[in-house]
């Protein structure tokens, strides 16, 4: 398994996380039926067999041994059932059966509104919105500057820009960004955004669309800007003997600058230090000297020809997510789904994506020659980069990505000619099955099983492409110069704590703001499925919610916790809202059509729609688990 099945702490954080957005709903039936003197018959948190059960007066009160649920049970919950008893739910007023059943649905926003209002008040960390870094080709580079200087420095967002704004809608974090986002391009493609940033103590604001990409651990694109979120260049830990730790850097270092040049956020570093030269650097670090939280500030000198790695040849070539109409990879027949294995002739050691834009910058509008791999057939193309005066640098208009499917079975895409793999028989084609004894289902584990070799031989079975019988071998790594120094160098996102408010009805709106964007999300998810956006295998259920909360109690970050626990509280009332029986806003509709017609649902029309409702519900409940299920397989028993 990847890592520790069970940690019994958070297991016991994400059950009780799980039963109290359960407590909450079923709390609100509860408080509204007892309100109008409904009789309860019983109110149980999780589903039989019950653990305990205790009544008083005339409801018995349980706690259920499966917490994926919680119900209450009313006397003359079914409307076709005739009660004599007045204190029946049926027998109630269509507007007190009404409350009653927005009852939970009303808990559920209310105490997600509670929650993110403490947050307020007590200014819990967050990543802020600032630009950490901009990927090379991204809708952030040829952002359209419409309020501000014309100055040309401030065309396209910048590192360091901090966003306020997006559509007029108020930013406080950096998640603001992904909603707001989604929110827009997945109801419009084509939507134009209004970005307000401050650069410099100074508002500006841009027009930005944004480009559809590949999101990792999915088969959907989702629209992004291409915006990296701000890292400090502070190393929480350094891996030994990475060429990191062989430069010198060591844990708790925070890079100053390279040759002089200022390091904002760990982006710049990554770049600084990619495909190094021949030319000795100089790095100059800030780095604690004690506990009592006091620092030097040192130069080291490195010189890159003695630093190397150990490679593989295991990991994939640099993969083509998505090609500019009109432009110049477009026209040269680079398409989307291309490997990228060659560029100006080199072949012979992997390329990166970092190596092939610096290569492309580098030729200026000078010719290009690329080697591609598609469909198994290789392929020379020539292509001509256009100076993009907005990015300030040639472009080629491809955006790279990662492996198509990270859930997808890791594959040798290709082999570099006397490689390891290609030393050790392995041919391109072949699916990797464990590496070390450790079983790879999917190419997150891969990655983890690859970054525990730590440069020894590693031994991997294989099954050959159209082949039925696994094979071993051992690669042998070759040294090689690392592509970027700073291999080995383990960062962490910036958070700040958030500046308390202490305004009631500020912490309010903050709160309503919240609700109103999850709503938006959960639309706009519910009409890509129906349109074909959203693959039905991203829908998740009760197990998915409860490894996620697994997840983020793992971290240990109370804040990502009960955000998290607002998160669900929301996604739960409106799942129940909707208007299909037997969820509760399934029985509003039949109080609504009860109102406008004047009498009850005819009993033959309404049993059969719950039918259908209750049909299609158990199919969703089928398909949700299954896809749970699925997961929880390809992630730890594949």
């Amino acid at each position: 398994m990847p890592e520790p099945l069970i940690n019994l702490l958070s297991v016991v954080a994400a059950i009780v996380g799980f039963g109290f957005i359960i407590f909450v709903h079923e709390l609100g039936h509860f408080v509204a039926a007892k309100l109008f003197k409904v009789h309860v018959k019983a109110f149980s948190l999780g589903f039989p067999p019950n653990i305990v059960h205790k009544t008083i007066g005339e409801t018995d009160y349980r706690i259920g041994a499966i917490p994926m649920g919680g119900y209450v049970s009313m006397v003359g919950e079914d409307p076709t059932e005739k009660v004599e008893d007045p204190r029946a739910l049926s027998n109630q007023k269509p507007w007190k059966r009404g409350i009653v059943f927005l009852a939970g649905v009303g808990m559920n926003l209310l105490s997600a509104v509670a929650i993110y209002m403490i947050a307020s008040f007590i200014g819990v960390p967050a990543v802020p919105a600032i630009v950490g870094g901009i990927a090379p080709g991204a809708p952030a580079e040829q952002a359209r500057l419409i309020d501000g200087p014309q100055d040309a420095r401030q065309r396209g967002l910048q590192v360091g820009d901090v966003i306020t704004a997006i559509d007029g809608q108020r930013v406080r974090k950096f998640d603001d960004i992904g909603a707001l986002l989604l929110g827009g391009a997945l109801l419009d493609p084509d939507h134009e955004f209004t970005i307000g940033v401050i650069r410099d103590e100074q508002p500006l604001q841009f027009a930005i669309v944004s480009t559809p990409q590949d999101h990792p651990g999915t088969d959907m694109q989702v629209p992004k800007f291409g915006i990296e979120p701000p890292a400090p260049p502070l190393a929480i830990d350094i891996k030994k003997d990475s060429p990191a730790h062989q430069m010198g850097l060591r844990k708790g270092d925070r890079i100053i600058s390279v040759d002089g040049q200022a390091i904002p956020f760990l982006p710049q570093a990554q770049r600084a230090f990619n495909l190094p030269g021949s030319e000795k650097m100089t790095i100059t670090v800030e780095r604690p000297t004690g506990t009592d939280g006091q620092s030097e500030e040192i130069t080291l000198s490195v010189d890159p020809q003695q630093i190397t790695t150990p490679w593989y040849d295991l990991l994939p070539p640099p993969y083509v997510g998505s090609v500019r109409k009109d432009s110049p990879a477009a026209a040269a027949g680079i398409k989307e789904g291309d490997w990228i294995i060659g560029i100006e002739g080199r072949k012979d050691r992997p390329l990166s994506f970092e190596h092939i834009t610096s290569t492309i910058s580098a030729a200026g509008e000078r010719p290009v020659e690329m080697t591609l791999l598609r469909d198994a057939e290789t392929i020379t193309v020539t292509v001509t980069p256009e100076f993009d005066p907005v990015a300030d640098r040639p472009l080629i208009g491809v955006m790279f990505s990662g492996v198509p499917d990270i859930d997808a079975a890791p594959q040798v895409v290709h082999t570099v000619e006397g490689g390891p793999l290609d030393l050790a028989g392995v041919p391109a084609g072949s699916t990797i099955i464990s590496v070390n004894d450790q079983k790879v289902g999917k190419w997150s584990d891969y990655g983890e099983a690859l970054a525990k070799l730590d440069g020894k031989p590693a031994n991997i079975t294989y099954q050959p492409k159209d082949g039925e019988a696994t094979e071993k071998a051992t690669i042998e790594p070759q040294p090689v110069k690392p592509q970027n120094l700073l291999e080995g160098f383990q960062g962490d996102l910036l958070r700040e704590r958030m500046e308390p408010i202490y305004n009631p009805l500020e912490a309010l709106s903050i709160g309503l703001d919240q609700i109103k964007r999850v709503t938006v999300l959960q639309y706009v998810t519910i009409r890509g499925l129906f349109v074909g956006k959203v693959d039905t295998k991203e829908l998740g259920g009760p197990i998915s919610i409860g490894t996620n909360f697994y997840t983020v109690a793992r971290t240990g970050k109370i804040p990502e916790f009960v955000s998290f626990l607002a998160l669900v509280s929301i996604a739960i009332a409106l799942l129940n809202i909707m208007p299909i029986p037997p969820l509760d806003g399934g029985h509003i509709m039949f109080l609504v059509v009860e109102k406008v017609i004047g009498r009850p649902v005819p009993e033959k029309l309404r049993t059969t729609v719950t039918m259908i409702g209750t049909i299609l519900l158990l199919s969703l409940v089928v398909l949700v688990f299954y896809n749970d299920i699925r997961r929880v397989v390809v992630t730890y028993f594949y």
